[in-house]
């Protein structure tokens, strides 16, 4: 049992045997194992993006597709996007390297919580191919920065 507020409570009967989410009714527990699907049903009319879910692609259209969304420039290197959150997400991705999403498992920590769900999978599978994600890589060098081989 849960409690919200004051003296409320409600069961979480039907809990998802994936992630151990709970949920009070059939229909919400239904709704929840979208997520845990590979299948993208809801298919967005302007572009090629598809959602698991309903709500997903509404986010997606309102975020993208919406004329009443400002366009923001990045103040450290011109790209633009559309609303303020974007920017936001775009600015602590790139140039302050930040790494939210930790591994649960081990020291690793990504910028995009897909890398951490991509990543989750190697714990799974140890004996896999070598992905490196997390990895800091050096920057690639210009061909005339190169030394010419004699």
């Amino acid at each position: 049992m849960e409690k919200f507020g004051k003296g409320t409570t409600t069961v979480r009967r039907f809990i998802c045997s994936q992630c151990g989410y709970g949920a009070n009714s059939n229909y919400k527990l239904q709704m929840h194992n979208q997520i845990h699907s590979e299948e993208r049903e809801f298919k967005c009319d302007q572009c090629p993006y598809a959602a698991k879910q309903r709500q997903g692609l509404a986010a997606h259209i309102d975020s993208m597709h919406r004329p009443h969304r400002i366009m923001c420039q990045c103040p450290l290197c011109g790209e633009m996007f559309k609303g303020v959150s974007n920017l936001k997400s775009h600015i602590a991705r790139v140039h302050e390297n930040l790494r939210p999403h930790h591994c649960p498992l081990c020291e690793k920590a990504f910028k995009q919580k897909m890398h951490l769900k991509y990543h989750l999978k190697t714990h799974e599978n140890p004996n896999g191919r070598k992905r490196s994600l997390n990895k800091e890589r050096e920057p690639k060098r210009r061909r005339d920065q190169t030394s010419a081989k004699i």
